[in-house]
């Protein structure tokens, strides 16, 4: 576990600090464990979406790509070809 050097300040509504003291007593830890672990679901579920994201546009993108071979042309091709549809959806952001 890494050393906590970083203190916040948390405004919360009556429900969530009821259900986050329900939740720490439920586990046996403190109410600031509940925070941490729900932040870091939180994040990872974000880096999980990213990653889909990210698969899902490789995907397209060798779908797109024309068949190749083992031959050293095809895969030069496909690489190129890849590459400037990169290139393309980079320059629209």
């Amino acid at each position: 576990m890494s050393t906590l050097e970083h203190r916040m300040q948390l405004l919360l509504d009556e429900r969530r600090i009821t259900l986050l003291r329900q939740r720490a007593a439920e586990r046996g830890v403190s109410v600031s464990t509940v925070v941490r672990d729900a932040i870091d679901v939180a994040l990872e579920e974000d880096a999980a979406v990213r990653r889909a994201e990210a698969a899902a546009r490789f995907l397209e993108l060798t779908a797109k790509a024309t068949p190749i071979t083992d031959e050293p042309e095809d895969i030069s091709r496909l690489h190129e070809d890849m590459d400037a549809e990169l290139i393309a959806k980079l320059e629209r952001l």
